[in-house]
């Protein structure tokens, strides 16, 4: 256990150990923002809406791992997927550890301390999550946790009177989240922080972060507002809320595997950005969104990252978009001695003509995403066709799902799919 050499932290050293959460922050070297004070502060249900990387994660951890000590009773942690909450999980037992915490049991998605409390991520469903009850409840990346699930989780506190813990960048003007944000009376305590109040964010990384991303994502990933959809546009949020669109993992039998490159306009270096997205098709027809490796970089740094997304997903082919230097694709990849199956395509019809069938495959449910692809979403829903700026990361989804839309046919056997998608 740590004893009075312990280093000092922003509150009283004095203070017992398990008398406030942020006795944990301050094991790690960290001290805390005033905003995560704030919410320490307070024992009441409370939505925090922050910017990315204000460091929601870290307090939440630390406050479920207090209240498991304090209360001695039952934390459970929800999160889109379980890999998201099992992530917060492991930042609690890691908290415990330094704490010199003893511990009863422990495993992937649980730990449970001597003399009671234990903390546990659970499954993001609601069939999944019935029979706790609990002294409080974190959800992490609450804008996009569905509105069932959070109906699901309110009746476990009924007993303990326990609390809420809300953490999240917004997702647009929809769901429980935003819903309770604006609507929730006083029941809520409300935290909002802004990119610009996180000390870790430099004015020019800030200013480089919008020109990058575009004004709409900047405003709903770093200013922490709530962007509306823009009518008009070919994807909607609804279609990613539906219970089967996220998957925690695809599917063992995918038939192919296909790196989408949408590269950079400019290819000055750092200039813009490349899109580079994974998807795959699976042997029931569906699509699967494996991972978003967008980046602004030189070609050297983008190659390398498509070289990454190539072997991590064992992918079977590498497209990329000539008109935006499909030549100079193959060029840098000659030049760095990579025999590699690249194939490059030339757009011969407008972007919205190649993105609706796309979409289309979406709005009918076939198209999954592994886990939360929040700037693909963001950039998904707030393009419209006739918009002048590029949306990389949309181009590159296009892209891979339409090679793989070619190398697909219905009604074929898995074997017979593996042929077909070969050819």
């Amino acid at each position: 256990m740590p004893g009075k050499n312990d280093p000092p932290v922003w509150w009283d050293i004095g203070v017992g150990r398990e008398a406030h959460p942020g006795y944990y922050l301050g094991l790690m070297g960290i001290a805390p923002d005033p905003w995560q004070r704030e919410v320490m502060a307070v024992n009441r249900d409370t939505l925090v809406l922050a910017s990315r990387q204000a460091g929601k994660s870290t307090a939440a951890a630390a406050l479920a791992l207090h209240r498991a000590v304090s209360a001695g009773g039952t934390v459970l942690v929800v999160a889109p997927t379980e890999r998201q909450s099992t992530e917060l999980v492991l930042r609690v037992r890691k908290m415990a550890a330094l704490a010199g915490l003893p511990l009863e049991a422990e495993g992937r998605t649980y730990l449970e301390m001597e003399g009671g409390g234990r903390v546990i991520a659970l499954p993001a469903h609601p069939e999944g999550i019935r029979g706790y009850t609990a002294v409080m409840v974190v959800l992490d990346e609450a804008a996009y946790i569905p509105d069932d699930l959070y109906v699901a989780v309110r009746p476990m506190l009924a007993v303990t009177r326990g609390r809420v813990l809300a953490i999240s960048t917004p997702a647009g003007k929809r769901g429980w989240f935003w819903r309770e944000w604006h609507e929730g009376g006083d029941h809520w305590h409300r935290v909002r922080v802004s990119a610009e109040e996180v000390p870790r964010f430099s004015p020019e990384f800030l200013q480089a972060e919008r020109l990058r991303v575009g004004e709409r994502m900047f405003a709903q990933e770093y200013l922490a507002e709530f962007v509306e959809e823009r009518q008009g546009a070919l994807w909607r949020w609804e279609w990613f809320e539906r219970p089967a669109f996220r998957v925690e993992a695809p599917p063992t039998d995918l038939v192919r595997v296909v790196v989408g490159v949408d590269p950079a306009a400019s290819m000055a270096e750092g200039s813009a950005e490349t899109g580079i997205v994974v998807a795959g098709l699976g042997a029931d027809g569906h699509y699967y969104v494996l991972g978003d490796y967008s980046l602004r970089g030189s070609p050297e740094e983008w190659r390398a990252r498509v070289l990454h997304a190539y072997h991590a997903h064992q992918a079977d082919v590498i497209v990329a978009e000539k008109n935006q230097g499909g030549d100079m694709v193959e060029a840098i990849f000659r030049a760095a001695n990579m025999d590699l199956p690249l194939r490059v395509v030339t757009a011969t019809r407008g972007k919205a003509v190649r993105a609706e069938p796309v979409a289309l495959l979406y709005e009918q449910g076939r198209v999954h995403h592994v886990g939360v692809l929040r700037e693909l979403e963001t950039q998904l829903t707030g393009w419209v066709p006739g918009d002048p700026v590029s949306p990389d990361r949309m181009d590159a989804l296009v892209w891979a799902v339409t090679h793989l839309m070619n190398h697909t046919k219905v009604g074929l056997t898995y074997e017979e799919q593996l042929r077909y998608a070969s050819r």
